[in-house]
């Protein structure tokens, strides 16, 4: 995936997110690492938009409304070793990003 505007080759490690709209905000990337990251009391601990090739490995993502959101054209995105607690709607969920709002719409799974 080609992103010119974006960036590859991105590591983001050790992030404490809470009392946030997004946590952690990944748009328009690939190669990507999302690592111990805590994200705790936000609307979405994680979004990975229009992405690829990213993981997103270590870490608790709780009390949020979202644990973690990935829009339709995000690819080879890989979750691992992710504590989730008490997210209200969901751990993991995909949605169609919806570029008029910049918000995704989000299915539930």
């Amino acid at each position: 995936m080609s992103n010119p505007h974006g960036v590859s080759d991105v590591t983001v490690r050790s992030v404490k997110a809470t009392r946030w709209n997004r946590g952690v905000h990944i748009a328009n990337a690939s190669d990507i690492m999302i690592r111990d990251v805590d994200a705790w009391r936000n609307a979405e601990g994680v979004t990975i938009w229009n992405s690829t090739n990213s993981k997103v490995i270590g870490g608790r993502l709780t009390n949020n409304l979202f644990g973690i959101i990935i829009d339709q054209p995000s690819n080879d995105i890989s979750i691992s070793s992710i504590h989730f607690e008490g997210n209200t709607v969901g751990n993991v969920s995909r949605g169609e990003y919806n570029q008029d709002r910049s918000q995704p719409h989000v299915q539930r799974q």
